[in-house]
């Protein structure tokens, strides 16, 4: 009876139980476990990767996606069908403005990486100002919608929407000025940096035509960009 329990445990079951409790937490608790929220603990994660994936595949279903600076888990379908998308506690953009604001977002974090040379594995968190991501905002905008772009205070009011979910979801941080950035500040509005979530989307996606398309013909409630 021994011998049987001992080969039908889990690898998981071979780990610093601690260690792995803590680590179930953090993963369901935030849709993000980053590197700088706990970095003994993330390093462990990365060095037991596989137990990790193949727990959560066999009992949940969910793949497990860790990198060098992020870990998530991804679940594919709901479990449960009575929930409306707006009782789900997931990173969801269900409205179409929405949508295209982080769409305009990721495509600005790829332009600004590219202008600075930045590199996720060398440097610090990108850093920018609201304003300068407002203005790359209306140019696109004009570019990609016409006449169908949206007013100025409609604008500002759906990336502010889209900026509040972004922030809960810790896609973006505020960042307190420097003495040195403060009067850029004054000008560019609030300083943010990019965190590692955003690196796990497609920055590419208003380089798609077809979506392009849709997005010109939807109405205000368009497929979703979920998590």
């Amino acid at each position: 009876m021994a011998d049987e329990e001992k080969t039908t445990k889990h690898p998981i079951d071979h780990l610093d139980q601690e260690q792995v409790r803590r680590i179930l937490n953090v993963l369901t608790e935030a849709p993000y476990f980053y590197q700088e929220d706990d970095l003994p603990l993330f390093q462990y994660l990365r060095r037991r990767k596989a137990a990790f994936e193949d727990f959560f595949k066999l009992y949940f279903g969910w793949d497990l996606v860790v990198d060098a600076h992020c870990a998530r888990l991804l679940k594919r379908e709901r479990a449960n069908e009575a929930l409306r998308d707006g009782e789900l506690d997931a990173f969801r953009l269900t409205r179409r403005n929405h949508c295209l604001a982080f769409a305009l977002l990721l495509e600005f974090f790829e332009f600004e990486a590219r202008r600075t040379n930045w590199d996720a594995d060398k440097d610090a968190y990108l850093r920018f100002f609201y304003n300068d991501y407002l203005d790359h905002a209306r140019r696109r905008l004009r570019e990609l919608l016409g006449e169908r772009m949206p007013e100025d205070a409609a604008l500002l009011r759906e990336v502010q929407e889209t900026w509040d979910i972004l922030k809960r979801y810790r896609f973006i941080r505020f960042v307190p000025p420097l003495p040195t950035e403060s009067e850029a500040a004054k000008q560019a509005g609030e300083l943010y940096e990019f965190l590692p979530a955003i690196y796990l989307y497609d920055t590419r996606v208003l380089s798609d035509p077809a979506w392009i398309d849709r997005l010109k013909s939807a109405e205000e409630s368009p497929d979703a960009v979920s998590s």
